[in-house]
């Protein structure tokens, strides 16, 4: 097959005659040399770091806890929750700083701070709510 007129390209020009049967090509033995190089191949050290997200510290917990104080009138309670919501966000702040004892410890102290304003929260329903219906009645 010769290339058609005008063909340019990088593929071969299309043949137009008969096809001829393929021939089998004859090996020769090839001989091969041993060699005795030895080759170390160093793997790369693999680095596993536990990537976490900072975890919310209480901070939800102690807003809602504010935000419900504030509107059912039990005030009293905010001593507790607004301490709270500042300790949750110091939490917060000591763990994107990688201080996770004082992250820690924080946590704790807005959970117990949260749990103190619950029972004030109950302690002052009861006494608004409570005792002055039960006056009334009486």
């Amino acid at each position: 097959g010769y290339p058609v007129d005008g063909y340019k390209g990088d593929a071969p020009p299309p043949y137009y005659g008969q096809q001829q049967q393929p021939q089998q090509q004859q090996t020769q033995p090839v001989l091969q040399q041993q060699s005795n190089n030895v080759v170390i191949v160093q793997q790369p050290t693999v680095v596993t770091e536990k990537v976490q997200q900072p975890s919310d510290n209480f901070f939800t917990l102690s807003v809602v806890l504010t935000t419900l104080c504030f509107i059912c009138g039990t005030w009293t309670s905010l001593i507790c929750t607004l301490p709270a919501i500042a300790l949750a966000s110091a939490a917060k702040d000591a763990e994107r700083k990688g201080d996770l004892g004082s992250a820690k410890r924080l946590k704790f102290a807005a959970l117990g701070c949260d749990i103190a304003a619950c029972v004030w929260w109950l302690v002052s329903l009861i006494l608004l709510v409570v005792v002055p219906i039960a006056v009334i009645v009486n």
